[in-house]
């Protein structure tokens, strides 16, 4: 299986700070896109902290298949669990929140995990697909 990946932000026309993070680990095969959110204080910041903790916990999560998905959900869970804790050390940062996107590959199988309307798209010329849907009032509507 042949994977090309890759990751570019930026900060567009509207916004005074690029609140884009993201991974692109070819090596883990772990690919993760998180944008804080606009309107909210330390978008930025829940955005670091979300690739950071992702990319140090998925690794280490042992087997694959089932097994594997409890404990990505798990992780992802623990991530928003983690920024909201964050904003008791730093009551600035109140409200502070990021979609995220998380794929990661183990054994040929694709695991994606999704909070808010980072989509994920798999690409094979000349197609593409969406994988995921967003969570948001517009789309619920």
């Amino acid at each position: 299986m042949i994977i090309r990946a890759a990751a570019k932000s930026d900060i567009g026309l509207r916004r005074p700070k690029n609140q884009d993070a993201f991974v692109c680990d070819t090596q883990t095969h772990l690919y993760i896109i998180a944008d804080g959110l606009c309107g909210h204080p330390g978008g930025e910041v829940a955005g670091q902290m979300a690739t950071q903790f992702l990319h140090q916990a998925v690794p280490a999560i042992p087997g694959e298949g089932n097994e594997f998905l409890e404990a990505f959900q798990r992780v992802v869970e623990e991530t928003g669990k983690h920024i909201f804790e964050h904003t008791f050390d730093h009551p600035e940062l109140r409200g502070m929140g990021t979609t995220l996107t998380a794929a990661c590959i183990r054994n040929k199988t694709l695991f994606i995990a999704q909070v808010g309307d980072s989509r994920a798209y798999l690409i094979r010329n000349p197609q593409v697909w969406q994988l995921t849907e967003d969570h948001s009032l517009l789309q619920e509507q």
